[in-house]
């Protein structure tokens, strides 16, 4: 079954959405039947594909967001990094490509996951994410990021899990 990227969120919103969901590509700002209460947004292992829609930033009350192994592609949309009160970001393998957006150094809050592994991310570590000082779990593993690591990380002193 395929499922419109509204079709989806609303279900999130009410329920589970089947791991056979899929096509998140289809943005038709159709987010607004995502409520603005909403804190969590788990589509893990779902059989996305499709871009990350940047509608995304304007759910302001989202705590976690995780899109974990779907096969989503094109950039982090820069718009995430209006998510001031994510306390976890859940990007691990997917197909995103293009640099990590300095803009996510915003999210202050993040204290239990940054995760952008297992993707083919490129360009260097944004110096910015140094303001991420409480997560915990921070992961650009098997990415194309390259360069030297900003000094600015040393301020992560809450990560046990790099």
């Amino acid at each position: 079954m395929r499922l419109t990227l509204a079709f989806a969120l609303c279900m999130v919103v009410a329920r589970m959405v089947p791991a056979q969901a899929g096509l998140l590509s289809e943005n038709s700002n159709y987010l607004s039947c995502l409520s603005a209460s909403c804190t969590s947004l788990s589509l893990s292992s779902s059989t996305l594909t499709g871009t990350i829609p940047t509608e995304l930033g304007t759910v302001q009350e989202l705590t976690k967001l995780n899109f974990y192994s779907n096969t989503l592609v094109g950039t982090i949309p820069t718009e995430l990094g209006s998510l001031t009160r994510l306390t976890e970001l859940n990007l691990y393998s997917n197909l995103l490509t293009g640099k990590v957006p300095t803009e996510l150094g915003s999210l202050t809050r993040l204290v239990s996951k940054a995760a952008f592994g297992k993707n083919s991310l490129t360009g260097s570590i944004p110096s910015e994410l140094g303001k991420l000082s409480a997560v915990v779990y921070f992961t650009l593993y098997d990415t194309s990021v390259s360069g030297t690591i900003p000094w600015q990380l040393s301020a992560l002193t809450a990560m046990t899990h790099l």
